[in-house]
């Protein structure tokens, strides 16, 4: 039977089954493409929130590198190149790379696994224009708070609509389905279907231009998966570092030194200050 044909109870029973039978082992099973067709069906018409991103928000890019000397360009800090995209990640499929990206640079030193002695590269980076960004996980944390959370206030009000409809209950059941999956440390099942939910996401709408989701190594950290073709014409970089670890004290909190530093780009190349 279509959803179209079902009745709310029948739907709701059929968003039951589904869950229930990606939680039994069918994500091992299903291929990459099967779990997307599935997602796609699921989220399909449900209310989607999206979180606003600002000209004057900043959020930040890093990676380990090899060695202190300074890099010319802002590529080494973007997003992999097609060729070099070989593996499923959280929300990126073999050969489609994303631009991973986050708000802080302890949660990029967690999310990287930096180590005492680690040189890493920042690179900063804010929208020149206003852009709007799918927020996984927040019909979830309105639920479970009741409606307390810090969230922003008009976003709050949007959830609060949703739910008074009782059509959108299985928003929120799938929502907190995928926000499990989203929390759980790294392994080939868990990132073919976070993958395939974010390839869904992406797909549904062009002017989305990424995933916002909860950090699993940055406890309450909030990482982006953006669009490669948004980092390309609407994120400008503000600042780049390179960073030497000095210690780990726990709970996400390191202590670095910086070693050079720039603000000054021309298109793609980096002059350094230092």
């Amino acid at each position: 039977m279509s959803q179209k044909n079902m009745d709310l109870q029948q739907r709701q029973q059929f968003y039951i089954d589904c869950i229930e039978r990606l939680n039994g082992g069918a994500i091992a099973r299903l291929s990459w493409e099967n779990l997307y067709l599935l997602l796609d069906d699921l989220t399909e018409k449900l209310p989607l929130i999206l979180h606003p991103l600002k000209k004057t928000d900043k959020f930040i890019r890093g990676r380990i590198l090899s060695d202190i000397e300074p890099f010319p360009t802002i590529k080494t800090l973007s997003y992999p190149p097609v060729e070099k995209c070989h593996a499923f990640g959280r929300c990126n499929k073999p050969h489609e790379p994303v631009l991973y990206s986050g708000v802080g640079s302890e949660l990029i030193f967690s999310e990287i696994g930096a180590k005492i002695g680690d040189i890493v590269g920042l690179l900063y980076i804010c929208p020149v224009r206003d852009l709007f960004i799918a927020r996984l996980g927040a019909l979830e944390l309105w639920r479970r708070t009741n409606g307390m959370c810090l969230m922003n206030g008009d976003i709050k009000a949007e959830i609060k609509k949703i739910y008074l409809n009782p059509e959108n209950i299985i928003a929120f059941l799938l929502d907190a389905f995928i926000s499990d999956h989203f929390s759980r440390p790294s392994s080939p099942d868990t990132y073919k279907l976070t993958s395939a939910y974010t390839s869904c996401i992406l797909d549904s709408n062009k002017d989305i231009a990424g995933l916002i989701y909860d950090s699993v190594d940055h406890t309450k950290g909030a990482c982006l998966a953006i669009k490669p073709i948004v980092f390309d014409e609407y994120l400008q970089p503000t600042e780049v570092q390179i960073v030497r670890i000095t210690n780990y004290l726990g709970y996400g909190v390191y202590d670095f030194e910086e070693i050079h530093f720039s603000n000054k780009f021309e298109d793609d190349t980096i002059s350094w200050d230092r």
